[in-house]
């Protein structure tokens, strides 16, 4: 698969590069502004890489909640876990609750879980609204919780993949494929086996900033990312040829593929777009 632009990160690695954003040139400076809150839910890089760093507690907190109304709504059925202070995966209702023992923990006996890697999408349009990434974020934490609950080791990675772009003529504000091959940034989140990081998953995953600050950190210090043009590009699937065999790969965050109105329906409309 050929690539105008390919970068992968594990989430240290990712996190170190965004910060040193604030210390380096770039072709473009999105990632800077101070006059994007309303997009990106920050004021400006730094408070950015606080909540990367930190956390996003008021965030994790209505995450978390989602999850667990739209997973007490869900059908599917569970296998028993014993529960501990560490194990495979948090139990939401118990974190929200401050109980010590929030993590499930299958029994010893237990035959070893299937590994599924799931890449979820980081691309989406500038029309998404914040508070529609959110009702996705949940949505998709909400599955990752069923499917694991189901027996599956999830190895989860957030992907933003683009097609550079060029104005329709001169002058023109509409855009069209500039004729190059698609860019990517992939950060894994997860390997099979790690604890479910609740504040790390809740930004990356639910909030805007993780591509409109982050990722567009990061890309604006590597020049071949340049031929995006102002725009960043258009929001694209990743590519059939470049999919890894066997994982899953959650279609872009784009409002004609989803209903965004609540975490319920953005679950809805996952399910019938992915087969699992």
């Amino acid at each position: 698969m050929k690539w105008t632009a390919f970068k992968a990160y594990d989430w240290a690695t990712f996190c170190h590069v965004v910060e040193r954003r604030e210390n380096t040139t770039g072709w473009k400076s999105s990632s800077l502004n101070y006059d994007g809150e309303g997009w990106t839910g920050t004021t400006d890089l730094a408070e950015n890489i606080d909540l990367m760093r930190k956390g996003w507690p008021e965030g994790t907190a209505r995450i978390v909640a989602g999850v667990t109304a739209l997973a007490a709504a869900q059908d599917d059925m569970a296998p028993q876990w014993a529960m501990d202070v560490c194990g495979a995966f948090p139990d939401v209702g118990a974190y929200i609750a401050g109980e010590v023992e929030h993590m499930h923990n299958p029994s010893m006996d237990a035959p070893a879980a299937p590994i599924l890697r799931l890449f979820v999408p980081g691309s989406n349009s500038a029309s998404v609204e914040p508070w529609e990434i959110e009702n996705f974020g949940i949505a998709l934490l909400t599955l990752i919780d069923s499917l694991e609950r189901d027996g599956r080791q999830i190895e989860l990675v957030w992907q933003m993949t683009a097609l550079p772009t060029k104005p329709a003529r001169k002058g023109s504000t509409k855009r069209v494929s500039a004729g190059l091959p698609p860019t990517s940034v992939q950060v894994e989140l997860k390997r099979a086996g790690d604890q479910m990081d609740l504040d790390r998953l809740a930004y990356a995953i639910a909030h805007p900033a993780m591509l409109r600050r982050s990722c567009f950190a990061v890309m604006e210090q590597f020049y071949e990312f340049a031929d995006l043009g102002s725009t960043f590009g258009a929001p694209l699937d990743y590519p059939e040829e470049a999919k890894e065999p066997d994982a899953l790969y959650i279609p872009r965050l784009c409002p004609d593929l989803y209903d965004l109105s609540t975490p319920a329906t953005a679950l809805a409309s996952i399910r019938r777009r992915v087969e699992l």
